[in-house]
């Protein structure tokens, strides 16, 4: 059998924005936080490419109001191209760095995944393995496979439901397990009948993280420190258990609030293997190339 590459394939782009968790369109941002600053770019493209790229960054800065971004792209043939733009505090107007610490959020599923398919590949697991024998307590757990959970068809509630939203409010500072999560999900009805659709579900990968440490006996920061960040050499990625992960400096992340932008709270465990890690620039570009 052909060893599979540990790399996940085409990130050609990687940007980290300043506003974690930016909506899917515009949201209308007090004019008094809106920043309008030139990028800052350290490139080998030619002065044209350069200058289209820079032009779309900054539009995309604008149109979103996000404060600050680090971006990185790798083309093939053509070289490498890193800039800056904006402020990394709104209100120190801090300067952003290219080596911050960036929450990684959702890209953070893709290196879960990646550890579930090593486990698949030792022959740990299954592809097609039910998960009942891991979170029994899940609608269609009989049914839905660890496959499905990968690939998105599992129908699978979120877990992000009016019970979790009332317990997050109440204390935003508390430490969530796995285990939390996925029993605010278990409260839930299917959304749909296993791999009958693709719905993109956080529950999915936090349920796989926690398959990742019942195969290993190990949580899932070693497992991940051990199998892909040492090989590779991440050495600024980590698997965040709280807001102490996040070294400093790094930028503040904010939140839409009435209009205006505020800091989000650093709970990382809210998000377990659905978005729980921080990364540099330079390792995303290493680890997808």
């Amino acid at each position: 059998m052909k060893k599979s590459q540990i790399h996940p394939s085409g990130f050609a782009l990687l940007a980290m924005l300043v506003l974690a968790g930016c909506a899917s369109s515009p949201r209308a941002v007090s004019a008094s936080d809106s920043t309008e600053p030139a990028v800052t770019a350290s490139t080998t493209f030619d002065a044209n490419l350069r200058n289209s790229i820079n032009k779309n960054v900054s539009d995309i800065v604008e149109k979103y109001k996000v404060p600050g971004a680090v971006v990185g792209i790798h083309l093939a043939g053509k070289g490498d191209y890193t800039a800056t733009i904006g402020v990394g505090n709104i209100q120190t107007k801090a300067t952003l760095d290219a080596k911050m610490p960036w929450p990684l959020r959702s890209v953070t599923k893709s290196f879960v995944v990646t550890a579930i398919l090593q486990l698949v590949q030792a022959g740990k697991l299954g592809l097609d393995d039910s998960i009942a024998k891991y979170t029994p307590s899940l609608p269609n757990a009989n049914t839905v496979t660890v496959r499905e959970l990968v690939n998105m068809t599992s129908g699978l509630p979120e877990y992000t439901n009016d019970a979790f939203i009332k317990a997050y409010s109440a204390d935003p500072d508390r430490q969530f397990t796995p285990e939390d999560l996925i029993g605010f999900a278990a409260t839930e009805p299917a959304q749909f009948p296993p791999g009958t659709q693709h719905v993109y579900t956080n529950t999915n990968t936090v349920v796989l993280g926690k398959i990742v440490e019942m195969v290993t006996g190990l949580p899932i920061s070693q497992v991940l420190q051990q199998n892909i960040f040492g090989p590779l050499k991440l050495t600024h990625t980590v698997y965040a258990i709280d807001g102490n992960d996040w070294l400093k400096p790094h930028p503040t992340g904010y939140q839409v609030d009435n209009d205006k932008l505020v800091p989000q709270p650093n709970n990382f465990s809210i998000f377990a293997g659905a978005g729980a890690m921080i990364s540099t620039l330079a390792d995303l570009m290493i680890y997808a190339p």
